[in-house]
């Protein structure tokens, strides 16, 4: 009996495979492109992680984790936010720019203070309204 990929599982092996590949950047991103279309036009951002061979895996298995704690319902959208937000401030933005103490407790204070309608950005929309109305429209 085989378990079933998950899409965070099939990312990374997608990932895995256009690491190993030594060709040129654009040989490269024709070849996969072709490969993986839906990947390509789907993600691709993460497609282009994926190509670049200075990108970091470990925060890129970082954030498909969290994904998968989302997804699994283990945490909210809005505390993986955080999370991640956290992480990459301090691993990468800190050391290059250290924060003024000050600005950085405002910062926190407000970041998050509506955090009941940031679901609205994941889809593009303008506010949590246009969400209600596109999940009608989807008949869901």
């Amino acid at each position: 009996m085989s378990a079933e990929l998950s899409n965070t599982d099939i990312i990374r092996l997608i990932i895995q495979e256009m690491r190993k590949d030594n060709d040129d950047y654009f040989k490269r991103k024709n070849k996969f492109k072709k490969r993986f279309p839906k990947f390509f036009e789907g993600m691709p951002q993460l497609f282009e992680a994926g190509l670049n061979k200075d990108f970091d895996l470990k925060y890129l298995d970082y954030m498909l984790q969290m994904s998968e704690t989302v997804e699994s319902q283990k945490m909210n959208t809005m505390q993986a936010y955080k999370t991640v937000y956290e992480k990459l401030r301090k691993d990468y933005i800190d050391p290059l720019v250290p924060p003024d103490p000050k600005m950085l407790e405002e910062a926190e204070k407000n970041m998050y203070k509506n955090a009941d309608n940031m679901d609205h950005i994941n889809l593009g929309t303008s506010s949590p309204n246009d969400k209600v109305q596109i999940v009608q429209e989807k008949g869901e």
